[in-house]
């Protein structure tokens, strides 16, 4: 079986097998399959994991196995008799003389020469430098890789640290507009309870002025009759002075009339004084107002 390489067109002539060998012109690594499907329209294949990968652009890495797909048909298999394998149409010639890979597989083991001990030496520290610089590419893969997965962390940790942020914010004013409602509640039974005390003083107060009240038409009606009483002896005794006098001439029986005239007068101007004062103050104690009562 001939394998193409992905990395730069070059065939190599190699078993079927599980082992991996090196292309020497671009450095790809590369596996000789017995069968390998077919790539979808659109699509090439890696000639080391034989996974599919888009066509455009031209060069890219692999992102199964980190191997170089430049060329434009990708990784083939091709038969021993220069045909295809199962890698699909569309196989080009080779763009490089066939070579034996670097790398025996297990199925046909190749017949060394015998070489002087300096020869074995340079063979097998060819050998290590080619293993390790395969090494070093793996190594500087996974570092590649263990970078990106680094920089995803710290871009999630980014938004987790946002979304907490959010999140205590949300909380923060969720629990101030819960304490203004509370605080709202409050208030709004405070006025309740203000109203309700003012509603009872109001009728307790209504009920006292009402008591107070109550008996001023009795005593009120009772000094209008004792005033009235007054006046009418006022009358009497006007009316009986009146007869007393003589015509142009004031007796001495007239001048006592008239003085008891005079003090009944007074009397009843007094009567009615005082009523006004003890009603007035009456109301006054009755609706707080301070103040003697008027003269």
């Amino acid at each position: 079986m001939f394998v193409i390489c992905a990395g730069c067109g070059k065939k190599y002539k190699a078993e079927p097998g599980l082992k991996r060998f090196q292309c020497k012109q671009c450095g790809n690594l590369f596996t000789a399959q017995a069968k390998v499907r077919a790539p979808a329209e659109g699509k090439r294949l890696c000639s080391c994991c034989w996974n599919e990968v888009p066509s455009k652009p031209a060069a890219l890495e692999c992102q199964a196995c980190g191997q170089k797909v430049s060329t434009p048909e990708g990784g083939l298999m091709l038969d021993e008799g220069g045909g295809e394998g199962s890698a699909g149409s569309g196989a080009r010639e080779p763009v490089a003389p066939i070579e034996q890979p670097k790398h025996p597989t297990p199925q046909a083991r190749p017949v060394v020469p015998r070489q002087s001990p300096s020869g074995i030496f340079e063979t097998r520290v060819t050998q290590v430098l080619e293993k390790s610089a395969v090494e070093d590419k793996e190594k500087a893969r996974l570092l590649r890789d263990l970078r990106g997965l680094m920089d995803i962390r710290r871009e999630l940790e980014v938004k987790v640290h946002t979304l907490e942020s959010e999140a205590v914010r949300s909380r923060n004013v969720v629990a101030e507009a819960q304490a203004a409602r509370d605080a709202a509640v409050q208030a709004i039974e405070e006025v309740k309870a203000e109203r309700d005390l003012a509603l009872a003083q109001l009728d307790e107060v209504r009920e006292v002025v009402t008591s107070a009240l109550e008996p001023l038409p009795g005593e009120f009606e009772a000094g209008m009759r004792e005033s009235l009483q007054q006046a009418g002896d006022v009358s009497f005794l006007a009316n009986r002075a009146l007869r007393a006098l003589p015509a142009g001439a004031a007796s001495p029986d007239a001048q006592e009339q008239f003085k008891k005239l005079e003090a009944a007068l007074r009397a009843l101007e007094d009567n009615l004084r005082d009523w006004q004062g003890r009603f007035t103050t009456r109301l006054r104690e009755v609706l707080g107002g301070p103040g003697e009562s008027e003269q």
